[in-house]
């Protein structure tokens, strides 16, 4: 992958972090949660097998996780993107140390939490996450 090809993809990736920023996000409104309840039940693999009951802590750690997820998003618009754009190596490597440190911490809690099915879902993420920045030739 050449380094257009792959910054397009960190682009795109960004989006995709801010939609599911969102998703999750309208967990903490009461009004739209049904949105951010299916959304964990669906990750909360099976699916199907009740959606999550609204209630403080669920709301105010959905809101957490969001708001992280959206600071991410960001990252990859306003600094990962333009550093694979530009062959920036430094900020590049830095941004795949990130993602395999947010692998490791999060499938590692997923687990000890006794949903490793989110581990398998954190496997799938990675992909995309680090994908791109690995097979540029600024990543390897």
């Amino acid at each position: 992958m050449n380094q257009q090809t792959g910054a397009l993809a960190v682009k795109y990736v960004s989006y995709i972090l801010f939609i599911n920023a969102f998703v999750w996000g309208s967990t903490a409104f009461a009004p739209i949660d049904f949105i951010g309840r299916f959304y964990l039940d669906v990750l909360h693999w099976p699916a199907g097998d009740g959606l999550p009951v609204y209630n403080q802590n669920l709301a105010w750690l959905s809101a957490i996780g969001a708001g992280l997820l959206a600071a991410l998003g960001v990252i990859y618009l306003g600094i990962v993107y333009p550093a694979v754009r530009d062959g920036n190596k430094p900020i590049v490597r830095t941004a795949i140390i990130a993602g395999i440190v947010w692998f490791v911490v999060d499938s590692a809690g997923s687990i000890a939490a006794g949903v490793s099915a989110n581990a398998v879902l954190n496997a799938i993420t990675l992909i995309p996450l680090i994908g791109p920045l690995l097979i540029t030739k600024i990543g390897a």
